[in-house]
């Protein structure tokens, strides 16, 4: 098992390139709603800039298969059933 941070980019194409990966199963967020309010920034760096971090790094190694683990906060209270990716944005959160 190899345990890093998303943060790390150095060590995360250290492992990218010594374990020949070609498919990402990404799950590394913040998921906290009441933090998030309290530490907007941190959920940024993580949630938004490492994972566009992230996938500059794919792209530079030329892995194609990102799996994006996301969450429904990204819609607020819903405006429709079922949702579906097209539904509006308007999250309640910096999380979201």
């Amino acid at each position: 098992m190899v345990q890093g941070d998303i943060a790390d980019n150095d060590r995360l194409r250290r492992f990218l390139e010594d374990y020949q990966v070609r498919s990402v199963i990404h799950c590394a967020a913040k998921i906290d709603v009441a933090e998030s309010m309290s530490h907007p920034g941190l959920y940024q760096r993580y949630n938004v800039d490492y994972t566009a971090q992230l996938i500059a790094l794919l792209h530079a190694l030329d892995i194609q298969e990102l799996i994006f683990s996301s969450s429904c906060a990204d819609y607020g209270e819903h405006q429709l059933l079922p949702l579906t990716e097209q539904h509006p944005l308007a999250p309640l959160s910096p999380y979201g």
